[in-house]
């Protein structure tokens, strides 16, 4: 168990407040989206939804643990829009199958996937596909027409083309932040090592800051990154 010490909090509370931040961004656009397609109908076309690039900068922060953030979205959607079961599942499923990004995390890396423009669009790309796709195949086996659904999802749904190519934007730009585009370990590592070397304060944060024990970065060196 990582430990704490006065002046900071551990590596196991960062996590969760990390992931509980970026849970709290994503749901809030989701919210933001749908209001603004109300409150100007004859834009709603251009809406999107914000799921994509930041349960993919989740991916490669924490692995996995960005699938929960994914479904939540999902859910949220359709209750914003008083979607009937069917949407439910089709969301849900959809969304929980952005997890297929994590096939190219383990076969590639993550710092290789983070220091490659290519690759990480690549990663966007899979992720938007895999959703589309796979909530297409829901509605086909619930009866509906799997070339609508399609047409739909890969057009100007809520997830479609648009949401593709602002999402491409969005983490062009967040890649480009230090430690962002990055597993959260590694980052770690790299910070403290930098700080003991400097003997200065680890700069990850003002206040409060992560501070790595000796025995966290003996436990961190020992784990695997996240996937």
């Amino acid at each position: 168990m990582m430990q704490k010490n006065e002046s900071g909090i551990s590596f196991s509370q960062w996590r969760t407040v990390d992931l509980t931040v970026f849970a709290a961004i994503t749901a809030i656009a989701e919210i933001a989206a749908h209001f603004a397609a109300v409150w100007f109908p004859d834009a709603a076309i251009y809406s999107f939804s914000l799921m994509l690039p930041l349960v993919t900068v989740v991916f490669m922060r924490w692995g996995w643990q960005g699938i929960p953030i994914a479904v939540a979205d999902g859910a949220l959607y359709c209750f914003l829009n008083g979607g009937d079961s069917e949407q439910y599942i089709a969301y849900v499923v959809g969304n929980g199958l952005i997890s297929a990004e994590l096939i190219l995390i383990a076969a590639l890396g993550k710092k290789k996937i983070s220091n490659s423009a290519a690759l990480s669009m690549s990663l966007l790309v899979i992720g938007y596909s895999a959703v589309n796709l796979s909530r297409s195949v829901v509605y086909a086996l619930l009866g509906e027409s799997f070339l609508g659904a399609v047409s739909f999802a890969f057009g100007f749904g809520d997830s479609g083309l648009l949401a593709l190519v602002m999402g491409a934007v969005i983490l062009f730009v967040l890649r480009r932040l230090d430690g962002m585009f990055e597993d959260q370990k590694a980052y770690m590592l790299r910070q403290e090592e930098e700080r003991r070397r400097l003997n200065a304060p680890d700069g990850f944060g003002d206040n409060p800051y992560v501070e790595i024990s000796d025995e966290d970065i003996s436990i961190l060196k020992k784990t695997d990154y996240d996937i």
